[in-house]
């Protein structure tokens, strides 16, 4: 069974929760494009959602409250919101005493699977022991191959963990290649987050063997990325920094496009031609609470070809956007609220939801 048929029925993968039902897909929408609607609904966490190659899913990771395991898991939604078609948990034999995760993950639109895996032992929080990136099909999502094992060494940079993974090709992706670092992201804190550094865009080229990684050349302290204008480019931001760049997806030296004016930082970009949306946010502080608690996430639009950026939404107070993505031509965007892209907290189940804005992109 092939992506198309996910996208069709129903197709349970995941024997953690009750199966989901043939129910018909709801559509969501919006009274007007500054209002968003939630998209999920989950008492624990639902978060950094991802397109499906063709653009008729949205691919997300949820924790599910109540596992002594703490498993993450992926789902899969219909691009307009409704019904879950599709999920994988790492539930396979001798995997029940473990907490599994995946930080990235990419359907294609013949059904391939692409997928960064990582395990520690359940009730071991901090960095996990074992971290694969897989490939398979969307309908055996554990009949798999070990494309790596990481840590590996990219150019001169010891590459500890993949996000954002898209396919580019029939055997060819992109992804963000980064650094773990623990850290205490404030004096009352008992336990250490995992937080990503981006280290570059990375391009992969899937072999009979394993994999082939490269850095793009000019990505590098990339922290997030968009594939753009037709595939020819890569749109990204550095670590700690607000422009918004480009790049030839073969690399070169990059250009910036334009530098936005709120927060510290980018946390998500999503391009369709030559719009992207992006989103912003503080970054987290050793010694300042109120700045780990602000959550001022707020969601831009960026026009490539004019190279101006435009305010869409600031939240209200409590809530923040971040991981956007842009899913068609109409506008409509999908995105998290609540909880940075960049944390991975094994140990927290809380908060965190998607919403659409529909047709807020233009």
């Amino acid at each position: 069974m092939r992506l198309q048929g996910i996208l069709l029925i129903a197709l349970v993968a995941c024997g953690h929760s009750e199966p989901f039902t043939g129910t018909a897909a709801e559509t969501h929408g919006p009274s007007s494009a500054g209002t968003p609607v939630q998209f999920t609904f989950n008492p624990a966490a639902d978060y950094a959602p991802a397109l499906t190659q063709d653009g008729r899913g949205i691919l997300y990771a949820y924790a599910q409250p109540g596992r002594g395991d703490d498993d993450r898991c992926v789902g899969m939604l219909p691009a307009a919101g409704g019904t879950q078609l599709w999920s994988m948990c790492d539930n396979e034999i001798g995997q029940q005493d473990s907490t599994n995760g995946f930080s990235a993950y990419a359907a294609g639109d013949d059904g391939r699977l692409l997928y960064f895996e990582a395990t520690s032992p359940a009730g071991l929080f901090g960095t996990p022991v074992t971290r694969t990136l897989w490939l398979a099909d969307t309908a055996t999502p554990f009949v798999r191959r070990a494309l790596a094992r990481f840590p590996v060494t990219v150019g001169s940079t010891s590459i500890e963990w993949l996000t954002d993974v898209e396919w580019t090709g029939p055997t060819s992706f992109v992804a963000i290649g980064s650094v773990l670092e623990a850290r205490f992201v404030c004096k009352a804190c008992v336990a250490a987050d995992t937080f990503f550094a981006g280290a570059n865009v990375i391009a992969g080229a899937i072999t009979s063997t394993g994999v082939g990684l490269v850095a793009v050349p000019g990505t590098e302290n990339a922290s997030v990325y968009a594939i753009a204008e037709q595939g020819a480019s890569v749109i990204f931001a550095t670590n700690g920094s607000l422009n918004i760049q480009r790049v030839a997806l073969a690399g070169g030296a990059a250009t910036t496009i334009a530098a936005l004016t709120s927060g510290d930082a980018v946390t998500g970009l999503s391009c369709l031609g030559t719009t992207c949306v992006a989103t912003t946010d503080v970054v987290p502080s050793l010694t300042d609470i109120a700045k780990n608690a602000a959550n001022e996430g707020t969601l831009w639009l960026v026009d490539l070809a004019g190279h101006t950026a435009r305010l869409l939404s600031q939240p209200a107070d409590g809530a923040g956007w971040f991981a956007p993505r842009l899913t068609g031509s109409a506008g409509d965007v999908i995105l998290q609220v609540r909880g940075s892209p960049s944390l991975l907290s094994m140990d927290n189940l809380s908060g965190g939801d998607l919403y659409l804005f529909k047709g807020i992109a233009h």
